[in-house]
């Protein structure tokens, strides 16, 4: 097996903050009662 090595991305802080904020616009339908993982991912799951 080989040896894992570094590496490294270069994202700006600009973008990094742009994603944030994308992230805490994210809107969610109210969801369903008692869904499986059959269903597809539960909304909690999502929102975690």
């Amino acid at each position: 097996m080989t040896k894992p090595t570094e590496f490294r991305i270069n994202i700006s802080d600009a973008i990094i903050s742009d994603l944030h904020r994308r992230i805490d616009e994210t809107r969610f339908s109210d969801g369903f009662d008692d869904v499986t993982w059959a269903a597809g991912i539960p909304q909690s799951e999502l929102k975690t």
